[in-house]
């Protein structure tokens, strides 16, 4: 039962410094108007599937979810997605199982990968 306690910990830890984060960075940027440059759009001019991220979480902030929707919509099917993959891995850690994915999950990681290159490269022609 303590270790159950301890693993809780360590997620509740971990995700709370990732949402620290978060909020430091959208305050920043808000503040700044700096961001993370992708490093891909520079090299090539196109839009990578991520482009667009940080500017649809802002506009979610807001409340704006047209406008978010509008910067990468792609966000709106991988994040879920990715959200069920962690909340899974996690609660196999907790269990004290291992972070091993089933065949499903595996099977759905390539799909998003397969949806995130098709992705890409149609929203570079529309």
């Amino acid at each position: 039962m303590e270790e159950k306690k301890n693993r809780v910990r360590k997620i509740i830890y971990r995700d709370s410094i990732i949402l620290l984060a978060g909020i430091l960075y959208a305050v920043f940027v808000r503040l700044t108007g700096l961001a993370v440059p992708c490093i891909f759009r520079a090299l090539t001019g196109w839009q990578c599937p991520g482009c667009g991220i940080t500017r649809a979480c802002l506009s979610l902030l807001k409340g704006e979810i047209r406008t978010s929707f509008s910067y990468n919509p792609f966000l709106y099917i991988a994040g879920p997605c990715i959200i069920y993959l962690i909340v899974r891995g996690d609660l196999n850690y907790i269990k004290g199982d291992a972070y091993r994915l089933g065949t499903a999950d595996t099977v759905l990681i390539y799909i998003l990968i397969m949806a995130a290159l098709i992705f890409g490269v149609v929203r570079n022609l529309l």
